[in-house]
């Protein structure tokens, strides 16, 4: 089932039609079906989430699946959907990336699509949400999470663009957290209906509610990393030079995007 609206939903991956093409979203159970593309253009910043398309018509909470498509280096694929969100599998990227490894050769797959780079220093300053980038020879991913509860505090998490390993080792299998103080409250607004202890890390005042632990013991910044590595994706094709976020959300990262590209901070190679 979907994590937000707790609808059931099926998913799967197809390949593109043709290289270069980049990643379409095709939602099957409207008649016609919808084609969605995975681009900034197409994206909204929703809460707690990032859609592609309207509330109704669109695919909601595609992060995940994107993370996993640009984990593995893959950037042309059609993702056929059943339903009015992707499934939360159990809140990673992991089995999405673990399907897209057996199916095929991520990171040999030849990109033939836009490529960018970052062309002068640039911030975005929303608040406590901060959207540093610098430019570089490779593309690196960094997310800076404060959070002043036992389990948590400072964390730090660092990915370099094309390092599939490391995604698939350290990064994939981090899953969605939240805390049970917000639960009713996000409730109240149509979020979180899906959420439950085998999709979610809770926190409760003092610890982890889940049973099992933490599969890392800084998996929420791991999971804050998981989550702006698919958001980027939404560029359709890798990014050279430094990402630096602290505090930042679907909505703040999608929002300083668009911007930095509109001011020619971000540029296609």
């Amino acid at each position: 089932m979907g994590l937000h609206g707790a609808a059931p939903a099926r998913a799967w991956i197809e390949p593109a039609a043709s290289a270069g093409s980049g990643v379409l979203l095709r939602r099957l159970d409207r008649q016609p079906p919808l084609e969605l593309p995975a681009t900034l253009d197409h994206a909204v910043p929703a809460l707690a989430q990032t859609r592609l398309g309207s509330e109704a018509d669109g695919v909601a909470t595609i992060e995940h699946l994107l993370s996993a498509l640009c984990g593995c280096g893959l950037w042309d694929a059609v993702v056929c959907v059943e339903g009015p969100e992707l499934p939360i599998l159990d809140g990673s990227s992991a089995s999405w990336a673990a399907a897209l490894s057996e199916a095929c050769a991520p990171g040999l797959v030849p990109h033939t699509g836009p490529s960018w780079r970052i062309a002068r220093p640039w911030q975005d300053q929303s608040g406590t949400a901060t959207c540093r980038l610098t430019p570089g020879a490779v593309g690196q991913v960094c997310c800076a999470y404060l959070r002043a509860h036992p389990a948590i505090g400072a964390q730090r998490a660092t990915w370099t663009v094309g390092d599939l390993p490391r995604y698939l080792s350290e990064i994939a299998s981090a899953r969605t957290f939240g805390f049970a103080a917000d639960a009713e409250a996000l409730r109240r607004r149509g979020l979180a209906r899906g959420a439950d202890l085998h999709c979610v890390v809770a926190f409760d005042d003092t610890g982890v509610v889940n049973p099992e632990g933490l599969r890392f013991a800084d998996e929420p910044v791991r999971h804050k990393l998981l989550d702006a590595i698919g958001d980027l994706g939404l560029l359709g094709g890798p990014l050279r030079g430094t990402v630096e976020l602290a505090g930042s959300s679907h909505r703040h990262l999608l929002r300083s995007l668009r911007r930095a590209v509109a001011e020619g901070a971000v540029c296609r190679e």
